[in-house]
């Protein structure tokens, strides 16, 4: 079973997700901002992570910076999902190496099917 790791300050969206991601047989744990998703990290690693970019404490922006210079999780798959999307963010984010970019409100399917793609790519790296 893959684990899926949701940050996102928002409880109402990540709890949302979740229960999408739960019925799709995925194990999911959630952090409200980059710093506790850090620490997480310390536990367990994620098979891949999605994260909002506008959070307290740590944004999306930072986090993704951080397990992207780690040589033991620049290789976790990270899809954003965020409400507010900027251009020069995308670009930031794709120079980070975010596997994927969503709009929060989008249709779960894709949601899910972009994690799928980015299990299945990551298994084949693995391989």
């Amino acid at each position: 079973m893959s684990y899926i790791l949701i940050i996102d300050d928002n409880k109402l969206v990540s709890a949302c997700v979740a229960l999408e991601l739960k019925g799709e047989n995925f194990r999911v744990k959630t952090a409200e901002n980059g710093k506790i998703a850090l620490s997480m990290l310390e536990v367990s690693t994620p098979d891949v992570i999605i994260c909002d970019v506008r959070m307290p404490v740590m944004d999306g922006l930072t986090f993704v910076r951080i397990i992207k210079s780690w040589d033991a999780m620049r290789h976790i798959p990270v899809i954003i999902y965020t409400s507010m999307p900027e251009e020069k963010e995308q670009q930031v984010f794709k120079n980070l190496g975010v596997t994927n970019y969503h709009f929060k409100g989008c249709d779960s399917s894709i949601l899910i099917q972009s994690i799928k793609q980015s299990l299945n790519k990551k298994n084949k790296n693995e391989n």
